[in-house]
């Protein structure tokens, strides 16, 4: 009789970590970009663990079945994963010959955007500091907005 128990309970514990299985959440992200996911889904209360990807070119973020949704909806509403960051040597690579003025000036308008893009957290500190606005108005508002004109400014050169 025991046997049988013990097969049977053997059976029921295989079966329930086979319903709890983990699926990939992102895979191909650099570090800090993993580490933002998982960070803001162990905030939320969502497990979530970062592996090596396959590829061995980044890093993979798994979550449990049941939690898929949910985290992705809070990573969509959060803004994560944030793009990677190009270098300064991505950005104003020459393809050509010689550059045209024009070329060159939306390559700098784009390092800037790109740059004040990456650092936000510590401009809008600086922003609040400098004019006494509440940090979330500068971190959700003016940053993202200084951001854009940026962008705006790299496509007319």
């Amino acid at each position: 009789m025991s046997g049988s128990l013990r097969i049977t309970a053997i059976v029921l514990c295989t079966v329930a970590l086979c319903a709890c299985g983990r699926t990939m959440l992102y895979a191909n992200l650099d570090e800090q970009q993993a580490n933002q996911v998982q960070g803001a889904l162990l905030a939320a209360g969502i497990d979530a663990d970062k592996q090596p990807a396959d590829n061995k070119k980044g890093w993979s973020v798994e979550v449990g079945k049941d939690d898929f949704p949910l985290a992705m909806q809070l990573l969509q509403a959060k803004g994560l994963p944030s793009a990677p960051f190009e270098s300064m040597g991505m950005v104003f690579k020459k393809e050509g010959f010689v550059s045209s003025p024009l070329e060159e000036r939306a390559r700098y308008l784009y390092a800037i955007a790109r740059h004040i893009q990456k650092h936000s957290r510590h401009f809008a500190v600086l922003e609040s500091l400098d004019n006494g606005k509440p940090i979330r108005e500068s971190r959700d508002l003016d940053i993202p907005l200084v951001v854009r004109h940026f962008y705006h400014h790299t496509g007319w050169a």
